[in-house]
C-alpha cells in the first residue's frame, strides 16, 4: 500500500504573505516520516510563486492568491486647489494688480540692468574689453534671475507683486520652483514680443491666467 497524505498543518497565526511551511505526515511501510512541503507566496504586487509539492503521485499543493487591496475611488466632485467658483476672493482684481506690479517690477529690473551694465563696463576696462562680450546677455540674465529669485523664493512673488498683495502657486497647489519661475518669465517675454494681444487671454479665463501661465503650470492669486 502506497503512502497516503494524512494531514496538513500550518500555524494559524502565521502571516499569509510570508513563506509558510506545511508538513505532511505520510503513513506507510510500518513507519511515520515527515516530508516538508513548501508553499511560497510573495507579497502583494509581485508574481506569486507556485512550487509543486511532489509526493508519490505528483500531488500539487494548492497555492493561495495574494490579497490585492482595492484603491479608494477618486471622488468625481473633487475640485482643483484654487477654484474660482468656491473661492472667488482669490482672483478678485488680479488682472489690474498684475499690471501695476508689472510696472513696478519693470522699474526695478531697469535699475538692476543699469547697475549690471556699469559693472560689466568697469570689468571690460580691467579685462581689456573681454568682459564687454557680456553686454548682450545682461538683460536676459537680470530679467530671468530676478523672477527666479523672487517668484521661486520664499515669498512666491516679485517685489511689485508683494506690494500688490499677490502670490504665485502651481496649478496643483505647490510652491513655484526657481526653474519654473524663470521658464514662466521667458514665456511671458516671448508672448510680449511675438504677439502682445495674446496676453488678453486672461480676460476670458476663470482663474485670470494668461496662456504663458497655463503653459508654465502656475496661477497668480491674492495673498491668503
Amino acid at each position: 500500500m502506497g503512502p497516503s497524505l494524512a494531514g496538513l498543518t500550518r500555524n494559524p497565526t502565521e502571516n499569509p504573505y510570508r513563506v509558510g511551511q506545511l508538513s505532511a505526515t505520510v503513513l506507510g511501510g510500518g513507519g511515520r516520516s515527515q516530508f516538508p512541503r513548501l508553499c511560497l507566496l510573495e507579497a502583494p504586487g509581485n508574481h506569486h510563486l507556485h512550487v509543486e509539492c511532489q509526493l508519490r503521485e505528483h500531488e500539487r499543493c494548492q497555492s493561495r492568491k495574494p490579497f490585492r487591496p482595492v484603491p479608494a475611488p477618486i471622488s468625481p466632485t473633487r475640485r482643483r486647489p484654487y477654484d474660482p467658483v468656491t473661492q472667488p476672493q482669490l482672483f478678485d482684481g488680479v488682472i489690474g494688480k498684475r499690471f501695476v506690479a508689472f510696472l513696478i517690477d519693470a522699474v526695478i529690473i531697469s535699475l538692476l540692468w543699469f547697475l549690471a551694465m556699469f559693472v560689466v563696463a568697469v570689468l571690460g576696462i580691467v579685462t581689456l574689453g573681454l568682459a564687454w562680450l557680456l553686454f548682450g546677455a545682461i538683460f536676459p540674465i537680470v530679467g530671468l534671475g530676478y523672477n527666479a529669485l523672487t517668484i521661486g523664493g520664499p515669498n512666491s512673488a516679485t517685489i511689485g507683486q508683494r506690494l500688490m498683495g499677490l502670490e504665485w502657486r502651481t496649478w496643483f497647489g505647490g510652491k513655484v520652483s526657481p526653474l519654473i519661475a524663470a521658464f514662466h518669465a521667458l514665456l511671458f517675454w516671448f508672448s510680449f514680443v511675438v504677439f502682445f494681444p495674446i496676453l488678453l487671454w486672461c480676460l476670458f479665463d476663470p482663474q485670470k491666467r494668461c496662456l504663458h501661465d497655463i503653459f508654465a503650470g502656475v496661477v497668480a492669486m491674492n495673498r491668503r
